[in-house]
């Protein structure tokens, strides 16, 4: 048997401490109710910081994209602002070299419709173009595949 808890033994001499004394059933539930309500309390707690960081970071992206939808509005319309400057100059001029200020509005307006056109429609042309290449390219690679499986292709 172990002599630890006689005092003047092993290395611990007369430094030893009793077992305690069985705790009756009263004061066992009575500890684990504290326990418990102590334990529930640092659960509400933590829940509680961990919600109001979760909100202060909802809060902060809604103030992020509040601000950047300001911002945008402000630089579509600086952008506006410049373009009808440039159109207004435009026609201004041509006019100027024709000699009557409603046909330099004319030309300009036409000259800029005809220049967003170009620009749309080679953008669409170049689209179609490069879809058609990755589609040939899809369909030349399977019956390449066909053809090392099969020993031949759709087209052979």
């Amino acid at each position: 048997m172990n002599d630890m808890f006689e005092p003047g033994s092993g290395s611990h001499r007369g430094t030893a401490v009793a077992p305690e004394e069985p705790a009756g059933d009263g004061e066992f539930f009575s500890r684990l109710g504290k326990q418990g309500a102590e334990a529930w309390e640092y659960i509400r707690y933590y829940t509680s910081a961990k919600l109001d960081g979760a909100k202060l970071s909802v809060r902060e992206a809604a103030q992020k994209l509040a601000l950047a939808i300001v911002g945008g509005i402000v630089a579509m319309s600086l952008m506006i602002v410049a373009g009808i400057y440039l159109v207004d100059g435009l026609a201004e001029g041509i006019g100027l070299l024709v000699g009557a200020a409603w046909l330099g509005k004319l030309l300009a307006g036409l000259l800029i419709l005809g220049l967003f056109g170009s620009i749309i429609g080679g953008g669409l042309r170049a689209a179609k173009t490069r879809s058609f290449r990755e589609t040939r390219k899809k369909y030349e690679e399977r019956q390449r595949q066909q053809q090392a499986r099969f020993g031949h292709n759709v087209t052979h």
